[in-house]
């Protein structure tokens, strides 16, 4: 379960540096989605970081650490634009590529919308087979 601390801390680094905090519920636009985008960000990588310290003192972590997986996938979609507009899987990949590409960061936003979203999806899947697995191998009575 080490590799689930190292991929939390390797999202840190996106919380740097800090927006001016004061500004939220600004009337500007841009201004506030940044800094909400920054606080649920924050809030999820400390989740993440304490359900991983969680787990190597106490088996029961597995189910924070898929809570934490959950957390991260749920609000990627939510705020992904995925559910507010009609698009296929394939043209949002695509649009959010291009949109890396114009940042000149294609390699950081592959990295953290693409990527990141994909090995939370399979660790949701093998946390919830280890918590079955744990749970049928315990005898009953």
């Amino acid at each position: 379960m080490l590799v689930f601390l190292v991929s939390w801390l390797s999202q840190v680094f996106y919380l740097l540096p800090i927006p001016d905090l004061t500004k939220w519920g600004s009337t500007d636009p841009v201004e506030a989605t940044r800094i909400t985008g920054w606080i649920i960000s924050a809030a999820l990588i400390l989740f993440g970081l304490a359900a991983s310290l969680v787990v190597m003192i106490r088996k029961r972590g597995l189910v924070l650490m898929f809570a934490s997986s959950i957390s991260y996938v749920v609000v990627w979609w939510l705020f992904s634009g995925y559910f507010d507009v009609e698009i296929s899987l394939t043209k949002l990949f695509a649009d959010l590529w291009a949109a890396g590409r114009v940042s000149g960061r294609p390699l950081v936003f592959l990295h953290l919308d693409v990527l990141l979203l994909a090995y939370y999806h399979i660790m949701a899947v093998v946390l919830a087979y280890s918590m079955y697995r744990d749970k049928s191998a315990k005898p009953d009575g």
